[in-house]
């Protein structure tokens, strides 16, 4: 990386943090976002186990939440474990100084989150660059034209810095931003080259995903299509086979130690789910409808599915500038992969795109049917619609400098 781009990295980088750094103890002590205040209580109200058994020991462990007197919790506790640990082990482990630690590693996952925006878009661009190094080839002039431009994913990484939604949910402690960020990680090792390394990689970090927030396995579909793919293109069922149990015993070891109360005993070879959190998930299911005016969820009732996560996603998560730069980048993805789809050009570029839009189209397929529809729901295809809009920002804007430049000042002024 040559020193121009590294400082602009690090101009786009210290942006992004300034916008998720500041203001974090934003209701000065007050406590005043529910969730975070109830993962508070439970950081507070739960214990370190003293023995390895014990923690596994989900009847007995001083740790699992059911244990300590919070008889509903739906959340993933890998979380929680990291910012207790975190807050006590910097002397902040009280109830005020550990909501505070919390959102501060909320901000910082994100800004991982915002590196992986960097790295997707510069594979995505690498795969296609790779097709030539023969500067006498014309393909090479249509590489840097189709998404090979280096400034795709500063772009990106830009347009995921000023977006709204990732920005405020910075400033909780909450669960979205990890689960957020495994899964975009997720996405990074399954669109890379799947080998028994970045299975192992791609099985550790689909587990901690699961460990925060049980709605990632929402993505397992784009990871079971990314092996076909994967078999269909290399015609070894050996090395499928061998790569997807890799991937599976790392997901499953990863999720019982991020996790473990997850689970019935701290028995590895009984993967029987935990009757306290089926039952959780099951009462929470319930608050799921129009007709159980469970306060929370009023809100919901009078709002038409599609059309209302829609109108929150363009107008509030992303912003009218933003909206309107990713509304027309999705547009143009999906006319590029129908087209190489067509041709019967499927490359490693088309294979990631088509991913790409797989995963936004279902997360946002799947939850904007549900009857609760909060934004946040959606945080998890944030990452990759800012490297929809970088690759396709980079395609169309270079070039057209004074265009570039008054985007970008609509972009800033929007967060």
């Amino acid at each position: 990386m040559s020193l121009k781009k590294l400082f602009l990295f690090f101009i786009i980088f210290f942006l992004a943090a300034a916008f998720r750094f500041t203001g974090l103890n934003w209701d000065a002590n007050q406590h005043l976002h529910p969730d975070e205040r109830f993962l508070t209580m439970v950081a507070n109200g739960t214990s370190w186990p003293k023995t390895i058994s014990e923690y596994f020991d989900t009847k007995t462990s001083p740790l699992n939440p059911h244990n300590a007197g919070f008889s509903f919790y739906v959340y993933g506790t890998f979380p929680l474990f990291l910012v207790k640990a975190i807050a006590e082990a910097l002397g902040r482990g009280d109830y005020n100084n550990l909501t505070l630690v919390g959102r501060a590693l909320s901000a910082l996952f994100d800004m991982g989150t915002l590196i992986l925006v960097f790295f997707i878009t510069k594979q995505i661009i690498k795969s296609k660059a790779q097709m030539t190094n023969d500067k006498s080839n014309p393909k090479l002039k249509f590489c840097h034209l189709d998404f090979g431009f280096w400034i795709s994913p500063y772009i990106a990484m830009f347009l995921y810095g000023v977006m709204v939604l990732p920005i405020q949910l910075s400033h909780f402690f909450t669960v979205d931003p990890y689960l957020t960020f495994f899964l975009t990680l997720s996405f990074f090792f399954l669109t890379s080259h799947l080998s028994l390394l970045t299975s192992v990689f791609l099985g550790l970090s689909f587990g901690l995903a699961i460990a925060s927030k049980i709605s990632a396995l929402l993505f397992l579909p784009i990871i079971g299509l990314g092996f076909l793919l994967y078999l269909l293109k290399s015609k070894n069922l050996i090395s499928f086979l061998v790569i997807c149990s890799l991937f599976s015993v790392v997901c499953y070891l990863t999720l019982r130690l991020a996790n473990p109360y997850l689970f019935a005993s701290g028995n590895v070879l009984n993967p029987t789910l935990n009757p306290a959190v089926l039952a959780n998930w099951k009462q929470l299911k319930s608050f799921d409808t129009p007709t159980s005016w469970f306060p929370p969820g009023a809100q919901w009732i009078t709002t038409a599915p599609v059309v209302f996560p829609f109108m929150q996603l363009f107008f509030l998560g992303l912003g009218i500038p933003l909206g309107l730069l990713t509304m027309t980048a999705l547009t143009y993805l999906i006319s590029r992969v129908m087209h190489q789809m067509k041709k019967k050009s499927i490359d490693k570029q088309t294979i990631s795109m088509a991913l790409l839009l797989l995963w936004i189209f279902l997360l946002f397929g799947y939850q904007s049917i549900q009857f609760a529809k909060p934004l946040r729901y959606f945080y998890p295809i944030y990452p990759l619609l800012a490297v929809s809009s970088g690759l396709f920002a980079a395609r169309f804007f270079i070039g057209r400098i004074g265009l570039l430049v008054g985007l970008v000042g609509l972009f800033l002024l929007w967060p």
